[in-house]
């Protein structure tokens, strides 16, 4: 069952849930928004094997300062990139985390690729940026740009045990999974 608005808040203000909120931060119905943290230009070949995975190298990209604020360039497709959130979560055992793109993202011609959080998951959240459109899109540092809905998780769980754990962007080289 998805937490509603006032066992959400509770959770976010006794449980550090979620690190680095704004103090305004934001609640729809019953999702919390995100903001967009660092983001990260890919590069280089990609290799996934059954027990090893090479997920390519990445670049920090570095934002310009304008009036308007921290700006990224994204630059259109074929360029991918790796960005990541401001706010960090930490999931309890009883939860999961459902996270998709907010709609202004794709109907500005962006296309922002997500996955579900396990239990046991913390750090920050990375997702997988496109921009699919014939010129580059400006964005702000600190853009709300994904919305997560915390389920419940009924009986028992597997607590996430993954390379990523801690916000791990890339493997920036090999790693062998660990299951």
């Amino acid at each position: 069952m998805l937490l509603g608005r006032s066992e959400l808040i509770s959770r976010i203000n006794e449980n550090d849930l979620i690190i680095n909120l704004e103090d305004d931060f934001k609640i729809e119905g019953c999702l919390v928004d995100l903001r967009l943290g660092d983001v990260y230009k890919r590069s280089g070949e990609v290799s996934l094997y059954n027990y090893k995975r090479n997920t390519g190298n990445i670049d920090k990209v570095e934002p310009y300062t304008d009036d308007e604020g921290i700006i990224y360039r994204i630059q259109p497709f074929p360029k991918t990139y790796l960005v990541t959130t401001i706010e960090e979560v930490n999931v309890p055992d009883d939860l999961a985390i459902y996270i998709s793109r907010r709609s202004t993202i794709f109907r500005s011609g962006l296309m922002l690729d997500a996955t579900y959080t396990n239990p046991g998951y913390h750090g920050k959240l990375t997702f997988l940026l496109i921009n699919f459109n014939e010129t580059s899109v400006l964005i702000e540092k600190g853009f709300r740009i994904v919305q997560l809905g915390f389920f419940e998780v009924n009986g028992e769980s597997e607590k996430y045990n993954g390379n990523w754990q801690g916000g791990v962007i890339s493997s920036n080289g090999e790693f062998h999974p660990p299951r």
